[in-house]
């Protein structure tokens, strides 16, 4: 075995992992980052797809006062541009120009479902009040990539007075932890209503954490080049440090007593701190903890059993569409980033009834058949994210041609069972189908003579690349007994693992997760670092 010594290594390099190598470079820490594919960034990533550029994951940045104060914090410059949202219904397609396109959203809400108009105007009224509590808690950059603290001004007159007002608010935001859609019950019985302000949300999404996204639609920006400029820069500012990025190397084991890491070809690496920015399920099944003191082992083990028998959240089904249609097509219908729902029924939950059911008997006969037609079903009453890379940087596609990228979310286990079953390919044909109908239907009427080419991306795709449980694209499903911290104002805390010198950063190690939760915890792994090497 090749032995090399580390201070510190860490094993994932999606937006977490990235940040924390990025700031132990600054640190001067001597750093390994370890990513099991070809690239590093996981699902935030650019690529091309025949002369056009897609955005393989997320579609823009909610900067949420950490993204640009982390760049600037790091001297990385990052050119963006504003990221215009809109919202659709049917024909109905209204942006979010600024906080009073609330009042278009209500009534865009009001148009579609008549009978529930003195509803949607307490629902409204819920969202300008948690839009406020947020407005206040990301009302100046997160402190924690700030280098003001020796400047009284900024003390006094900026941190002070809204730490003060963040800590009312935070805690009146955390109050509202219950799952979006029970919380909207208690104004409106019409689930399709309910469906229509939530079902972009993932499952179990808390209240205040999908409510606010009302006002953070205007917190977005597109970075030009596409969103995986931003690992690109990341990534060169870790190597300008001298610091290392071993692609291609996954982690199998970790020696807890030797405190050593081995590759999947046998190769060993030493550590005196390790942060795992990786599905934490694969850090307490590859953990060797035989030999530490009793009391340590039965921590693990009991965190573990909870790791382990937790869920996955949703995952995403991703159609990439060229055509030959010009951006100023598009530009008339939205400018380009969407969140449209085709059909205002919604998904209701008897459409989830038929799905639990065809995947507990698996019975009949024609079973590929009736998977296509709940697919297709779903696929028809769901709401997509529609993403447009060339409104916002023309470079994104050829000349006097559009890529459209049209997501959903989706679940894991019918792809899975497509899988075992020998069908998983026509399913993703068939989905891919769909999608393009549907918007030919709809949004995009009559764009489907003009589609090129096509390629889809399912949540086996993404669980192929990311290595995370499901294919899950933000971590944990709600539950009652979730193994991760789930309180903003516990987050300090989320980094920390019951076993010896190894901390967790991530979508796996704070629920709900996003981004920016990703580069906090990757920021607050590395900062508790510094701190213990300095001592």
């Amino acid at each position: 075995m090749n032995n090399k010594n580390y201070d510190v290594i860490v094993v994932g390099g999606g937006i977490a992992g990235i940040t924390a190598t990025a700031y132990l470079s600054k640190y001067n820490i001597k750093t390994v980052l370890f990513e099991k594919n070809e690239k590093v960034g996981g699902l935030i990533k650019t690529f091309e797809y025949k002369g056009f550029k897609y955005d393989g994951g997320a579609r823009a940045y909610e900067n949420s006062g950490v993204i640009y104060p982390m760049l600037k914090q790091l001297g990385i410059v990052l050119e963006n541009v504003h990221n215009p949202v809109s919202v659709g219904i049917g024909d109905n397609i209204i942006e979010f120009k600024d906080k009073n396109s609330l009042k278009d959203y209500q009534d865009l809400l009001s148009n579609n479902y008549p009978d529930n108009v003195d509803e949607i105007h307490e629902i409204i009224k819920e969202i300008e009040k948690i839009i406020d509590y947020m407005e206040v808690i990301y009302g100046i950059d997160n402190p924690m990539f700030s280098d003001n603290f020796t400047d009284k001004e900024y003390v006094f007159k900026q941190l002070l007075p809204w730490l003060m007002k963040y800590t009312v608010n935070i805690k009146k935001a955390q109050k509202l932890n219950e799952p979006v859609n029970e919380y909207l019950l208690k104004f409106t019985k019409n689930q399709s209503l309910i469906d229509a302000i939530t079902q972009h949300f993932f499952k179990g999404t808390p209240t205040f954490f999908a409510l606010s996204y009302f006002g953070q639609y205007l917190d977005y920006s597109y970075p030009i080049g596409g969103t995986g400029v931003l690992i690109d820069k990341l990534s060169e500012y870790i190597k300008s440090k001298n610091n290392e990025i071993l692609t291609e190397n996954e982690i199998v084991s970790v020696n807890t007593i030797s405190k050593t890491v081995t590759t999947k070809d046998n190769k060993e690496y030493s550590y005196k701190y390790l942060i795992w920015a990786a599905d934490l399920r694969s850090l307490y099944l590859n953990a060797k903890i035989d030999n530490l003191k009793k009391s340590e082992i039965i921590k693990i083990e009991k965190i573990k059993s909870k790791v382990l028998s937790n869920k996955s959240s949703d995952s995403v089904l991703s159609v990439f569409i060229n055509t030959d249609l010009e951006n100023e097509y598009y530009r008339k219908i939205i400018k380009g980033h969407c969140f449209y729902t085709p059909d205002k029924r919604g998904i209701g939950t008897s459409m989830m009834d038929k799905r639990d059911v065809f995947l507990k008997d698996k019975s009949e006969n024609d079973e590929f058949e009736t998977l296509k037609e709940i697919v297709y079903e779903y696929l028809k009453l769901t709401t997509y994210e529609i993403s447009i890379p060339s409104l916002r940087d023309a470079s994104m596609s050829p000349n006097n041609k559009t890529g459209v990228i049209v997501s959903t979310l989706i679940d894991y286990s019918l792809f899975n069972y497509a899988k075992e079953k020998g069908w998983y390919e026509d399913l993703k044909e068939y989905c891919q189908k769909c999608v393009i109908d549907i918007l030919n239907e709809s949004i995009f009427e009559g764009f489907k003579t003009k589609v090129t080419e096509a390629t889809c991306s399912t949540p086996i795709t993404i669980e192929k690349v990311t290595n995370g449980f499901e294919g899950s694209i933000t971590g944990w499903a709600f539950s009652n007994n979730m193994p991760v911290q789930s309180e903003l104002t516990k987050i300090a805390k989320a980094i920390y693992t019951e076993i010896p010198n190894v901390y967790k950063a991530g979508q796996w190690s704070f629920y709900p997760s996003g981004i920016p939760t990703c580069i906090i915890t990757g920021k607050l792994a590395a900062d508790n670092i510094k701190k213990k090497m300095r001592k």
